[in-house]
């Protein structure tokens, strides 16, 4: 028993599954940022027919930038260890995965939309919810690192 007690007071530090969330947070970045790039071209060059699909691609363009500051926020608490690490990144899975679900409902109403694949993001965001947000509760690593 006090084998197993040691080695999950042993799992601490920026390893494991937890080298794959820093990879996931610095990644995230040159991707948000080309969806905000992406989101100012089509603001610019687009004639919006519909009055929804303007409100969706500005509201995805609003919630892009606010993406872009939390995650740097979170990196800072990623490299540090701060223990608001934890909940800040399962709020971060969270709204997330409201957003792409009422952003994939929203363009179901779009004619001048078809992605011939509804929902794929919706699903993507919850299976990426499920994963972490539960490895995020359960690890060890994750339990014994974010404790400043």
């Amino acid at each position: 028993m006090e084998t197993q007690t040691k080695q999950k007071e042993d799992l601490k530090g920026l390893g494991g599954w937890l080298l794959l969330v820093g990879a996931g947070l610095l990644l995230a970045l040159p991707f948000k940022l080309n969806a905000v790039q992406v989101g100012f071209d089509a603001i610019k060059g687009y004639k919006f027919h519909s009055l929804l699909l303007k409100y969706v691609v500005y509201g995805e363009l609003i919630f892009n930038i606010g993406l872009i500051g939390l995650n740097i926020y979170l990196l800072y608490l990623f490299f540090t260890k701060k223990k608001a690490f934890v909940k800040t990144w399962v709020f971060l899975l969270q709204i997330t995965l409201i957003f792409a679900v009422l952003t994939d409902i929203l363009l179901l109403f779009v004619d001048e939309v078809n992605t011939g694949t509804p929902f794929v993001n919706s699903a993507s965001a919850l299976l990426a919810f499920f994963i972490w947000s539960t490895y995020a509760k359960k690890s060890w690593r994750v339990h014994n690192t974010f404790v400043n």
